[in-house]
């Protein structure tokens, strides 16, 4: 994104903590609706920058002004000039569908969606929903706009009037500008329960050929997946990651740190970490009605065992082998074979059509395992570099090593922080700091 100057890759640090403040400070008051404020202020930045001869800083800033013109130009929805939030709400197939746009000094510069289940009335739920949005740390405009009067207004306005501090409006127009507002919210909402019914139909479909394919015993609408991540055997950690409905369900996704297996074994540590989430499966949490592991027939073979020891059945298994490189020695064409699926009792993986919507499902299902198992060994890899290296500096202890683990997470995080940055952390001073940057640099 920087490459494509649509990012200041401050995390590289391509930008200074100025310039970066400046960029904050653009952001916090275009999101504010305050358009003509950062106009005023990009117009003189814009100065300065050609009155040094700075063209190409002066071109950038030239471009946003412009971007900025043409945004608020397409956002303008009142003449009013005030602060609303437009809700409208739709009840469908036992959810409640509601969308919220943002104005801000007449401008829409956002909106935001919300599903839930709800099987009462509809007031019920916008009233229920007002009351929990609201609760939040989230701005409180001046007026608030719903599709329907509900029987709690007075109520509310009094809550928010004080929780605010000022005064707040909460209407339901029959006609005019703000009538026409809450149609518009109340339409978004409307396209967005046709999406999500359409969207959980073609789901319901995909998980019903998956069935069909794989000759499962019930539909797969739990799925959990396994994988392993180390480096020859070091700081080896396992991850699960689960499905519902063929979405991730991040709530029940769990992280494993290897603890029996110190070498290069991976059927070992894939043992460990089924035998310690299924040895608790039937009184903690129910089973998945389809387990699926990263690998072929080996891997699957210690699922299966695993579970038969453990006397647990009812789910079905399956694993999926990566695709493998062919190539011809005498040609220059390089071939890939298909993923393979795997299940107990046959001898030859199941062919699903390549690109297949139950093939692409399990393959993501698998590559989300994947990258969730790695980015909990790079963690692990990061904290144990920045201990290792901080181990032989006097004044350092397990607490502070621990603190600066925590704000830096890596050595050259910690390397490129300056000393007053680090001295921020609580125990260590100023002197402290240039000693750890002094070390590092050794």
């Amino acid at each position: 994104y920087f490459q494509l100057k649509q990012c200041s890759a401050p995390c590289h640090g391509h930008i200074s903590r100025e310039d970066y403040a400046a960029l904050v400070e653009g952001a916090t008051l275009f999101l504010a609706g305050r358009n003509k404020d950062i106009a005023r202020l990009f117009k003189g930045r814009m100065a300065a920058a050609a009155s040094r001869e700075e063209f190409e800083e002066a071109g950038k800033y030239r471009d946003l002004i412009r971007a900025i013109e043409l945004t608020v130009e397409r956002q303008k929805v009142s003449s009013s000039g005030g602060d609303s939030d437009v809700l409208g709400v739709v009840a469908a197939d036992g959810e409640l569908h509601i969308t919220l746009l943002f104005i801000r000094n007449g401008l829409l510069i956002g909106s935001r969606n919300y599903s839930s289940p709800w099987e009462l009335d509809l007031s019920d739920g916008l009233a229920s929903f007002l009351l929990g949005y609201y609760s939040q740390e989230v701005i409180i405009p001046d007026e608030i706009l719903l599709p329907l009067p509900l029987d709690e207004l007075p109520a509310l306005e009094e809550l928010l009037s004080e929780k605010r501090g000022r005064k707040v409006t909460i209407a339901s127009p029959s006609r005019g500008a703000k009538l026409e507002l809450v149609q518009m919210a109340v339409k978004n909402a409307r396209n967005i329960a046709a999406e999500k019914m359409k969207h959980d139909k073609e789901k319901g479909g995909v998980l019903e050929e998956l069935r069909e394919k794989l000759h499962l015993e019930r539909l797969p609408a739990r799925i959990e997946c396994y994988d392993i991540s180390n480096i020859q055997g070091k700081l080896a950690v396992g991850s699960r990651v689960t499905f519902v409905q063929g979405e991730p369900e991040k709530s029940l996704y769990r992280k494993y740190r290897i603890k029996s297996v110190d070498q290069a074994d991976d059927f070992g540590m894939m043992r460990e970490i089924l035998s310690r989430r299924f040895a608790k499966g039937k009184e903690e949490e129910s089973l998945p009605d389809l387990i699926l592991v990263d690998g072929g027939i080996g891997q699957l073979n210690i699922l299966t065992a695993v579970l038969e020891e453990l006397g647990i059945s009812g789910t079905d298994l399956a694993g999926l082998a990566k695709s493998r490189v062919q190539r011809d020695m005498t040609s220059n064409e390089i071939v890939k074979s298909d993923e393979r699926v795997f299940r107990p009792g046959r001898k030859n993986p199941i062919a699903l059509r390549q690109n297949s919507a139950p093939l692409l499902l399990l393959a993501r299902i698998r590559d989300e395992a994947h990258r969730f198992a790695i980015t909990y060994h790079k963690k692990l890899r990061g904290g144990a570099a920045i201990s290792s290296a901080l181990d032989n500096i006097s004044g350092v202890g397990p607490a502070r090593r621990k603190a600066l683990l925590k704000k830096f997470g890596t050595v050259e995080a910690l390397r490129k922080a300056g000393a007053e940055e680090i001295s921020t952390i609580k125990g260590i001073n100023r002197e402290l700091a240039e000693e750890i940057l002094k070390w590092l640099a050794s």
